[in-house]
C-alpha cells in the first residue's frame, strides 16, 4: 500500500469519510486512490473507459485485478459512439453522466478527482489562449457540485512530482495514458511544447499561470461582489434588471450581471459562452433595438428593462393571447 512519508496530504481538508474516486489508473489517479485509502477514507473506484486506445479493455481489466487486491470497491463502463470531431468535450459529458449515474445508485455524493498542480497551471493557460474572461481564468475549483453530486479536488496544491515520487518509493504500479501525449489536444500543446519552450527562457511556467489563477479568482471576486448590487427582479417566465443602469456598468459587470440573469432563469451554469455576450455588446452598441435569441431565450430592451425571456415560454405567453 502506498506510504506517504512525512507527507500530510490531506490533513487540512474536511474530506468525508466515504467517496468516490474518478480513477482513470494513471499515476495521478492512482496516488489519490490509494493515499486516501490509507488515510482511513472508505473509497471507491469510478473507471470509464474512454476506448481511445486497443488495449483501454485489457487495462481496465487489469484495473480491477488491482482494486480486488488492494480491496477497494470497483466499478467500470466503456463509452461508445464518440465522433472523432469533438472527442474530448463528448467524452467529458459522457464521463459525468455515467458518473451521476452511479452517484445515484450507490448512493456516493461526493467525488474525488485528481487534479493536481501542474494541472491547474495548465488550464490557466489554456483558458487564456482560448478568450476567455476572468472567470475561465481562474483555473479548477476546489469544489464543484453537479445535481446531486459534487466534486472535489484534494491534490490541486500538490505537483506531479510529488505524486510520481510518492508511487515510486512505495513500488506501486500505474497505466500509462498515451493520449497524453497526443499534441492534436491543446493541453498535451501546452505540456509538451509551450511549457518547455518558456523554461528555456527562464521563465517559471506552471508558478507563473498558477499566479494568474490566483489573481483572476481575486479579481473574479470584486467583479462579482458589484455585480451582486446590480438589482434583478425575477418571476415564473422572465427576468429583467433595469436598462440604463445596466447599460452604464463597465462591460465586465455588465456581462457578469447577464451572466446572473442566465442562471436565473434556465439555472447554475446554464450560461452562453463568450461569443454570445460579445454578440451582445455588439447588439448594445448599435443601439440595442428590438431583441437577439440567446440560448434558447429572447433578450430584449422592454421599455426601461433588459428582458430575458425562455423562447418557449415566449411562444406559450403569445399562444395564450
Amino acid at each position: 500500500m502506498l506510504n506517504i512519508k512525512n507527507t500530510h496530504w490531506f490533513q487540512d481538508q474536511q474530506i468525508p469519510k466515504y467517496l468516490a474516486v474518478a480513477w482513470s489508473g494513471g499515476l495521478d489517479s492512482t496516488a489519490l486512490l490509494l493515499a486516501l485509502k490509507q488515510q482511513g477514507h472508505q473509497v471507491v473506484a469510478w473507471h470509464i473507459d474512454h476506448g481511445w486506445c486497443p488495449q483501454s479493455t485489457h487495462n481496465a481489466m487489469l484495473l480491477a485485478e488491482w482494486a480486488k487486491d488492494w480491496h477497494i470497491p470497483f466499478f467500470k463502463t466503456h463509452l461508445t459512439g464518440i465522433s472523432e470531431s469533438n472527442k474530448e468535450a463528448r467524452s467529458r459529458q459522457l464521463r459525468y453522466q455515467q458518473f451521476s449515474i452511479w452517484s445515484k445508485e450507490q448512493q456516493v455524493h461526493i467525488l474525488a478527482t485528481a487534479h493536481h498542480a501542474d494541472d491547474q497551471a495548465e488550464t490557466v493557460c489554456m483558458r487564456l489562449l482560448q478568450g476567455s474572461g476572468s472567470r475561465g481564468c481562474q483555473g479548477i475549483p476546489y469544489r464543484r457540485t453537479m445535481e446531486d453530486l459534487t466534486l472535489i479536488r484534494p491534490c490541486l496544491r500538490l505537483s506531479k512530482q510529488m505524486l510520481e515520487s510518492a508511487l515510486k518509493e512505495a513500488n506501486i504500479p500505474w497505466l500509462e495514458d498515451a493520449s497524453n501525449t497526443d499534441t492534436r489536444f491543446l493541453r498535451n500543446q501546452i505540456r509538451h511544447q509551450l511549457f518547455p519552450q518558456m523554461e528555456k527562457h527562464s521563465s517559471q511556467s506552471k508558478e507563473l499561470f498558477a499566479r494568474l489563477g490566483q489573481q483572476m479568482q481575486r479579481l473574479n471576486h470584486d467583479i462579482t461582489k458589484q455585480s451582486n448590487q446590480h438589482h434583478i427582479t425575477t418571476s415564473s417566465t422572465h427576468v429583467c434588471t433595469p436598462w440604463q443602469a445596466w447599460v452604464q456598468l463597465d462591460a465586465v459587470i455588465r456581462v457578469d450581471v447577464l451572466r446572473r440573469m442566465f442562471e436565473i432563469l434556465l439555472g447554475k451554469g446554464k450560461t452562453p459562452g463568450r461569443r454570445h455576450f460579445e454578440f451582445v455588446e455588439r447588439w448594445l452598441k448599435q443601439g440595442g433595438k428590438g431583441g437577439i435569441d440567446l440560448c434558447g431565450s429572447r433578450l430584449s430592451h422592454q421599455e426601461d428593462n433588459l428582458h430575458l425571456q425562455r423562447v418557449i415560454d415566449k411562444l406559450r405567453s403569445a399562444a395564450i393571447r
